[in-house]
């Protein structure tokens, strides 16, 4: 789902992957990111009042733990319901039994 501020902007902008981000800015950040929300945005980065965060690839190549590699995800998905502008179906992870 989209969700948008009335101006137009997304109110959060996620990608995976910390090189795709580095890779926007020139020079090319190094090695400098992690994972979760970033406050810099590389020249001409169009959404000046969304949130923008990397997260790790889901493909699991990146030599990493399975708690390290979903602990983002679970960070957005507080973050965005904190916002108020995402309701999961059912139980999340971070639900209590």
């Amino acid at each position: 789902a989209h969700v948008a501020r009335s101006g137009g902007e997304p109110v959060v902008v996620a990608m995976t992957g910390k090189r795709h981000w580095d890779m926007m800015f020139s020079p090319p950040l190094k090695n400098k990111t992690q994972f979760g929300p970033q406050t810099a945005r590389p020249e001409g980065w169009p959404f000046e009042e969304s949130e923008v965060w990397v997260l790790p690839s889901p493909s699991g190549r990146a030599a990493m733990t399975s708690e390290a590699r979903i602990a983002p995800y679970r960070e957005l998905s507080a973050r965005l319901r904190a916002l108020g502008v995402w309701t999961p179906v059912g139980p999340t992870p971070d639900d209590s039994p």
